[in-house]
């Protein structure tokens, strides 16, 4: 079996879960040019973090979801489908 090993190119935490680990550019865009991508370490390798880092950065872990805390809040039609559904179930004697 081969197994792939992550390395954080901040902290240097080594794992094998990808999930757990960001890509991490710098960003920029001028109102009449095009956006800009740049790696923010030397060299053509990407740049990642481990969760643990992008955490002591409150603006990049606003954005990073956590997939070890399962699925998401539903989403608005999937609660509107559940209350059909439900009603439904109700209207035909099928619900519990």
């Amino acid at each position: 079996m081969i197994t792939t090993t992550y390395k954080c190119d901040r902290c240097g935490h080594e794992q094998n879960k990808p999930d757990q680990m960001w890509d991490i550019m710098l960003c920029f865009r001028h109102h009449e040019n095009s956006e800009m991508r740049l790696n923010i370490y030397s060299g053509d390798r990407k740049a990642i973090w481990c969760r643990e880092c992008v955490k002591l950065f409150p603006t990049i872990a606003s954005f990073a979801p956590n997939p070890a805390e399962g699925k998401s809040a539903p989403t608005l039609e999937e609660t509107i489908r559940e209350i059909i559904r439900e009603e439904v179930d109700a209207a035909t004697g099928r619900g519990a």
